[in-house]
């Protein structure tokens, strides 16, 4: 049986590890160790859900998921490489861009800086189920960039 976690988003497929402790998860919450292991899956999700939005960097739409990150970083290399002044950048609207090999490192860098900031908040948010003594009202959104 596959289970589908419902997010403000749309849906998020869960691992069959998730999956089991989210039907148990009654039983589950018995535990400390239990609910810090359900809550931390949940931060892992919250991250890759919010890691995957659009950034506006010199006035080009980007996407920050992994394709979109690598393909940035192969068309800085190409530009680079080619010798070329500009190339034409398809943005995440759909629509082209002459950008420069400036431009384009400056896409990469907001990418970056950007899929970092989501990690230190999972670490954070990690750091802080372990600590806890009681998470019955941990909240899990807050602290994420947008």
């Amino acid at each position: 049986m596959v289970m589908y976690k419902a997010t403000s988003d749309g849906d998020v497929l869960l691992t069959a590890e998730e999956e089991a402790l989210i039907i148990n998860e009654q039983n589950s919450w018995n535990s400390i160790e239990n609910q810090r292991k359900l809550l931390k899956l949940r931060v892992t999700k919250k991250r890759q859900e919010v890691e995957k939005r659009f950034l506006i960097v010199d006035g080009i739409p980007v996407a920050t998921d992994d394709y979109s990150h690598s393909r940035v970083s192969r068309a800085l290399e190409f530009i680079n490489q080619s010798g070329k002044l500009s190339i034409d950048f398809k943005g995440a609207d759909g629509n082209f861009y002459n950008v420069s090999d400036v431009q384009l490192a400056n896409i990469l860098l907001a990418i970056s800086t950007f899929i970092n900031s989501c990690y230190e908040v999972e670490a954070q948010h990690c750091a802080a189920i372990n600590a806890a003594n009681d998470l019955t009202d941990y909240d899990i959104s807050i602290g994420w960039p947008s």
